[in-house]
C-alpha cells in the first residue's frame, strides 16, 4: 500500500506549510485614491462646455402675418354705441310689458296667488249601534306582564365585589 509522505513543520502558533508570509502594509485611505483616479479619468473625457439641451433660437421660415394670412389690412373694428336706459312711461321706453315675478308661488289650493277653493263640508256618517249577545262567549283578557319590576341590574354589576361591600357591609366584617 503506496500513501503520500507525512507533512513537515512545526506544531503551534505560527506554523505554516508554505513557509513565512511577510507583512505587507497597505494604504489606509487607498478607496479614495481609486475614487480620485476614477474622477480624474472622468473629467478627461468631458467636453470644454457642458451639454445644454435647450435648441437654439432660429426664424421660421415664414413669419406670423405670411402664415395668418394678415398681409391685406384688417378694417378696424366697430364699436357699438352703448344704449341708454330710459324708464317705463317716458318717450322712447322699449319696456312696456307687465310684472312677472322671477319665482312665483305653486299653483293650487296651497298657492298664494290663485283664490282658495269654497268649504264644502264633510258628509254626515251613519252610526251603527251593535247589539252585545248574550249566548256569546267573553273576549280574552288583555296582555298582562308577568313581572312587576321594570328593569334590574345585570349580573356583572349586580355581583361585582365592590357594589357587594357597599349594599352589605354587615357580610364583609372581619
Amino acid at each position: 500500500m503506496t500513501t503520500s509522505p507525512v507533512k513537515k513543520g512545526k506544531v503551534g502558533p505560527g506554523t505554516t506549510l508554505a513557509g513565512k508570509i511577510e507583512y505587507m502594509p497597505d494604504e489606509y485611505d487607498y478607496r479614495k485614491v481609486l475614487e480620485a483616479k476614477e474622477r480624474e479619468y472622468h473629467k478627461s473625457k468631458l467636453q470644454e462646455k457642458d451639454f445644454c439641451p435647450r435648441a437654439k433660437h432660429t426664424d421660421t421660415f415664414n413669419n406670423a402675418k405670411q402664415v395668418y394670412m394678415e398681409d391685406p389690412p384688417i378694417p378696424p373694428k366697430k364699436i357699438k354705441e352703448e344704449a341708454k336706459h330710459i324708464p317705463p312711461g317716458e318717450e322712447g321706453a322699449t319696456h312696456d310689458r307687465a310684472f312677472k315675478p322671477s319665482n312665483p308661488g305653486r299653483k293650487g289650493i296651497f298657492g298664494t296667488i290663485d283664490k282658495f277653493p269654497e268649504h264644502s263640508p264633510d258628509p254626515p256618517t251613519e252610526k251603527k249601534r251593535v247589539i252585545k249577545d248574550e249566548n256569546a262567549p267573553e273576549s280574552p283578557p288583555g296582555f298582562k306582564a308577568t313581572y312587576k319590576y321594570k328593569s334590574r341590574p345585570t349580573p356583572s354589576v349586580a355581583t361585582n365585589l365592590r357594589n357587594l361591600k357597599a349594599s352589605f357591609p354587615g357580610a364583609f366584617r372581619r
